[in-house]
């Protein structure tokens, strides 16, 4: 391999350790490898070349090995190799910073809490135009405050029309 590539690589694994782990030391830990490995590795004498190498990392990163390795050789970014993470299971890991993801995780909770799809559709609707997002537990808190709202006044929630909620609610 080129030294070129090689330095790519390096590098591309050392955004990837001050990104997701912080210090070698932390990253070391956490992978279960030798600091003096990392190091290495980020200094282009270790190419992370084997499955060997690259499964700690790879179980860490809760990715397959062929995607690591293509955020490795530059064929795609590290937000995309985010995106590809997976459960032990297979299912795909779901990002709350994600516009999309986090509107499939209040349907998910929505669902397992028996709301109706109109009413969490508003509830996406509303709850995406506020920068932050909510927990789980505030979420299931805000649905129901929203259901409890609508039924008082007599409404159905309309996904085209998001309801405004003014009042603070005490959970019982």
């Amino acid at each position: 391999m080129p030294d070129d590539q090689k330095r790519a690589r390096a590098d591309r694994f050392r955004e990837l350790r001050e990104k997701l782990w912080g210090s070698q030391e932390e990253a070391a830990e956490l992978a279960g490898v030798n600091r003096v490995t990392l190091s290495k590795i980020e200094n282009g004498d270790n190419l992370l070349s084997t499955m060997g190498l690259q499964r700690p990392f790879v179980v860490l990163l809760g990715v397959r090995f062929e995607d690591f390795e293509r955020y490795l050789a530059g064929e795609i970014s590290l937000p995309e190799l985010h995106k590809l993470r997976r459960e032990p299971d297979g299912r795909r890991v779901l990002d709350p910073d994600d516009p999309d993801d986090w509107a499939a995780i209040v349907r998910a909770i929505g669902k397992q809490n028996g709301k109706t799809e109109e009413l969490v559709e508003a509830f996406i609707a509303t709850e995406m135009k506020r920068p932050s997002r909510l927990r789980i537990g505030q979420i299931e808190f805000a649905l129901d405050a929203l259901e409890e709202t609508l039924a008082a006044r007599g409404e159905t929630p309309a996904s085209d029309k998001p309801p405004f909620l003014s009042a603070k609610r005490k959970r019982s």
